[in-house]
């Protein structure tokens, strides 16, 4: 009878830690499918910052302020060189700056050089 009686102490007891086992891994799923929902929403943040581009392109334009203010007057390709953007990149910023009023130009044989808008 002692024997009968520790085999159904040592199932039961098996039985409380599959139990145990299987709670904890539905928390654990639970907590997977949270952190899955999370990731796409972090995904789809990521990838609407990524079409706006707007934080770089307001960090790229401080960075040339702060160009211009040292240097006075640069040309586009001067400011790829210090910047480490192309060229035509530095165009672009430059030429958009100066639509809205940061930035001016002249012309000096042929070159143009941009400046800071007082």
């Amino acid at each position: 009878m002692g024997l009968l009686k520790n085999k159904n102490k040592i199932s039961d007891l098996y039985y409380f830690q599959i139990f145990r086992i299987q709670e904890d891994l539905e928390r654990v799923n639970r907590k997977l499918d949270e952190m899955h929902e999370l990731l796409k929403e972090l995904k789809k943040n990521i990838k609407s910052n990524q079409n706006t581009k707007l934080p770089l392109k307001i960090k790229t334009k401080e960075a040339i302020k702060l160009i211009l203010r040292k240097h006075e007057k640069v040309s586009p390709s001067h400011l790829a060189e210090l910047i480490g953007l192309s060229r035509t990149r530095c165009n672009e910023y430059l030429k958009e700056m100066e639509e809205e009023g940061e930035v001016k130009s002249e012309v000096v044989r042929r070159k143009k050089f941009y400046f800071l808008a007082k």
